[in-house]
């Protein structure tokens, strides 16, 4: 994990925060492992359906492959180039950095280490949706849940489908 996060962040310049490339001073930009603002993916999917916040799925394309991304969500890996995953981000949330952004990955521990990054980034209301998709240690997961998810193809699906408050940000 510490790898993958070390190899998104080094040396990226965002926002005018320069991002750590050493293991001392990445430990700096993740603090410890903690909990910040947390969300159960079924408050996730609420606000997300009635643009309270946009969620975003940041797993890899095998894993939206295999079960499928979150129907009111985005699907922008964190398993890629660091700065092409900021600008698909920002654009997600319709360039406005201090929306709510809800993350969801597997089972909540690649969204506990990102959302301190996050901030420091510029996101101010980083959401960690901890149970994630398949559960974990803070729930039974959206999938156990029996929340909607939408087949994931490439670039042909890209738009979260949204309740009837909300506004949908295209990509």
């Amino acid at each position: 994990m510490a790898r993958f996060i070390a190899l998104v962040f080094s040396a990226l310049l965002v926002g005018g925060v320069a991002v750590p490339s050493s293991q001392a001073q990445l430990s700096w930009l993740l603090g410890k492992e903690r909990l910040g603002v947390v969300l159960s993916a079924q408050e996730a999917h609420e606000r997300a359906m009635t643009g309270q916040a946009v969620l975003v799925d940041v797993r890899s394309s095998a894993e939206w492959r295999e079960s499928g991304v979150p129907a009111s969500g985005f699907a922008i890996t964190m398993h890629q180039d660091p700065r092409k995953f900021v600008k698909e981000l920002t654009e997600a949330m319709g360039g406005d950095t201090n929306r709510p952004l809800a993350v969801i990955c597997a089972t909540g521990v690649r969204t506990t280490y990102l959302q301190d990054a996050l901030k420091k980034l510029g996101f101010s209301q980083p959401i960690n949706v901890t149970e994630g998709m398949i559960g974990g240690r803070y729930g039974d997961g959206w999938i156990k849940l029996g929340l909607p998810v939408r087949k994931w193809a490439r670039a042909a699906d890209i738009k979260p489908t949204l309740g009837p408050g909300a506004v949908a940000t295209a990509r």
